[in-house]
């Protein structure tokens, strides 16, 4: 990952800030899969050689559609679900932080793949300012506090007893991803007209 900083901006504080995003990060990814293996009953065994690399949106993938057969606390569903729906920006973000890197632009510091992306079209950009990132980490701290309630409620043990964590999960989401501008779909090739190669001589 390279940074880059405008000399104008607090390279301090925005080191800060990305460190405790990533650090937060790695806590979601952890927390992710002890929920899938507490929930789906996983043997620790098989964890170890099958799931130990899981990605983050494949581990959440496994835990939607084993609620599609398994009797599950519907508290616990709801949880998982809106986990998943916060944390889809969340990763998309993280991925271009990590891939791409971040960079002085006029509107301060982004994340981009725009030296990579195959078309402009289909480059992402999105600000992450120091303040930002505190809004992103933020949200994965209530992110992990909700992964944990769910591992606990499994134990019948309800983390919102204890005062500090429920003021975490009481908390209103803070980071609203930008919108993102969507590539050209390409013409639908069945409405077009065959072309007709030389016919071959009989």
């Amino acid at each position: 990952m390279v940074v880059v900083i405008n000399q104008n901006l607090d390279p301090q504080k925005h080191i800060f800030a990305l460190g405790r995003f990533v650090l937060e990060f790695s806590i979601v990814e952890r927390n992710i899969l002890d929920t899938l293996t507490t929930i789906c009953a996983v043997p620790a065994l098989f964890t170890r050689a099958a799931l130990s690399g899981v990605r983050t949106d494949a581990a959440i993938g496994y835990l939607t559609r084993y609620f599609q057969i398994a009797i599950v606390d519907p508290k616990d569903v709801a949880s998982v679900e809106e986990v998943a729906e916060r944390l889809t920006p969340l990763n998309a973000a993280r991925n271009l932080i990590l891939h791409h890197g971040i960079e002085a632009a006029g509107i301060g510091l982004v994340a981009t793949d725009r030296l990579r992306a195959l078309t402009d079209e289909r480059t992402k950009t999105i600000p992450v300012s120091a303040s930002i990132l505190d809004e992103m980490t933020d949200d994965l701290q209530k992110i992990n506090f909700m992964l944990l309630a769910v591992i606990l409620n499994h134990h019948d043990i309800q983390l919102a007893d204890d005062p500090s964590a429920d003021a975490v999960l009481k908390r209103p989401w803070r980071y609203t991803p930008p919108p993102q501008s969507e590539p050209k779909k390409r013409k639908d090739q069945k409405n077009q007209p065959r072309r007709e190669g030389p016919k071959r001589p009989l």
